[in-house]
């Protein structure tokens, strides 16, 4: 499965969050490297040290120093992390808020609380999204067949 070993940041204020994110993705046969940020100068501080490395980032929007979504916009900010896939997983769950992470880039968004196969569709959409030729299950176009002159 593609999720098994990515580099993963997890931004959430909450440590037992990021911990059952952790437990999740770990169910979901996740052994890569995990960063953990409680507060978006953390995270930035590990996208500055870790931007060739980090293949997926999942963040909280409501944190102590900021917003995800202000995060999302650093990240996108980088040109060589435009499609890196970023999933926004929190209780915001107002209409303008998703159209606003959705604009700004975040490649999908998980309310919560969550389980464990809401978190499993929303992470193969947001890799697929970046990734499409991973995406083993999506029906191949084929051709249509040229018919021969005579």
């Amino acid at each position: 499965m593609w999720i098994e070993n990515l580099k993963i940041l997890i931004l959430d204020d909450y440590e037992s969050i990021r911990t059952m994110l952790k437990a999740h993705l770990k169910q979901l046969d996740h052994k890569g490297e995990i960063l953990e940020a409680a507060d978006v100068s953390e995270a930035k501080a590990h996208v500055n040290s870790h931007k060739e490395s980090i293949q997926f980032i999942l963040s909280d929007w409501n944190l102590p120093d900021g917003t995800g979504l202000e995060f999302l916009k650093f990240v996108r900010g980088f040109p060589e992390l435009a499609e890196l896939p970023f999933l926004m997983i929190t209780t915001e769950n107002e209409t303008t808020k998703i159209i606003d992470a959705v604009s700004a880039g975040a490649s999908n968004y998980l309310i919560k609380p969550w389980n464990l196969e809401g978190l499993k569709e929303k992470l193969d959409s947001s890799w697929y999204k970046h990734h499409p030729e991973d995406d083993t299950t999506a029906t191949k176009k084929i051709a249509p067949r040229r018919r021969r002159k005579i």
